[in-house]
């Protein structure tokens, strides 16, 4: 999931990164996720650095920042704000985020949200696609 943000332990990144590491330098040299810039930015020197981190793959997508009741609406819009998921193309069923960690899901509210080709999206509280539309 994420390394906690309070006191945190070797063994919590090591499991974090799902590997072999036995030291803070072996964590250093095989993280590939994304650090919480909290906490902490590459070159990581501390075992500090690696509160909030998480090993995710994260996909940005463009998406209207305005939310419509209607897909018509909505593709009427340009999609000017980035948001995350773990799919490389969202559809039905992915979940968006508000950041790169994907630990803070958008509330989409039920509304539907343009896309960047020609789609609309309709993303509920928990940040989960419910219906895509074609935009004509």
């Amino acid at each position: 999931m994420a390394v906690g943000t309070g006191a945190i332990s070797l063994q919590e990144v090591v499991d974090e990164i799902a590997g072999v590491q036995t030291s803070l330098q072996d964590c250093v040299d095989d993280y590939t996720g994304t650090l919480d810039p909290t906490y902490g930015t590459a070159p990581v020197t501390s075992l500090a650095e690696f509160r909030g981190y998480a090993d995710v793959t994260s996909y940005s997508h463009t998406l209207d920042s305005d939310g419509f009741k209607t897909d018509t609406l909505a593709c009427a819009e340009t999609a000017d704000t980035t948001y995350y998921s773990d799919d490389a193309l969202i559809g039905f069923g992915s979940t968006i985020y508000t950041d790169s960690g994907l630990t803070t899901v958008f509330n989409g509210g039920g509304l539907f949200y343009k896309g960047t080709i020609s789609t609309s999206f309709q993303i509920n509280s928990s940040g989960v696609i419910t219906l895509v539309a074609i935009c004509t």
